[in-house]
């Protein structure tokens, strides 16, 4: 995938962060892991990004890669509940359950399955947001970046995979 200047208009973003990639970049063009890399964006501009262009099936992992990396936070303020961890793996595990449901046709239980893991995705999703704001707004400012650049490193290894997955349609 390209990201251009076109593009990012197509995803209908609010005009004061348009007009600032365009002072920014305004003949940039290159991969989804190159944006990432742009120094002059936000980091919730590169998320607002990312978020519109990765495959939805790759998101909850994505979801469920930024809310591991914060949930020790969660899990020590409330070492009883399991439940954000529990969301984690189920949102890993979400697609392939589904899929293997699907192949042995049980359409039933495979519609409640794909439920439960589009809720445990959603869920790890929204655990991810809450905890990885927590993280990213902690008062310590070096933490923040921290966290933000460890954000940014799980992104681009998502952008690669899709560029790798492109690269391989491409050739059959």
């Amino acid at each position: 995938m390209l990201i251009t200047k076109d593009y990012l208009e197509s995803l209908n973003p609010c005009k004061n962060r348009f007009d600032h990639y365009l002072t920014c970049y305004s003949n940039w063009q290159g991969t989804l892991e190159a944006f990432l890399a742009l120094p002059e964006l936000t980091h919730e501009d590169k998320k607002w990004v990312f978020v519109r262009s990765i495959d939805k099936d790759k998101l909850r992992l994505v979801a469920a890669d930024f809310a591991e990396r914060v949930l020790h936070i969660y899990e020590s303020k409330y070492p009883n509940d399991d439940r954000p961890r529990k969301a984690i793996e189920a949102a890993r595990k979400g697609a392939t359950a589904t899929a293997a449901h699907a192949a042995a046709d049980v359409a039933a239980y495979a519609a409640d399955a794909a439920a439960y893991a589009a809720n445990a995705a959603a869920y790890a999703a929204n655990a991810a947001a809450y905890a990885a704001d927590a993280a990213a707004y902690a008062a310590n400012a070096a933490v923040r970046k921290e966290e933000e650049q460890a954000q940014i490193e799980i992104m681009k290894k998502y952008a690669r995979e899709a560029l790798k997955g492109e690269a391989t349609k491409g050739a059959e």
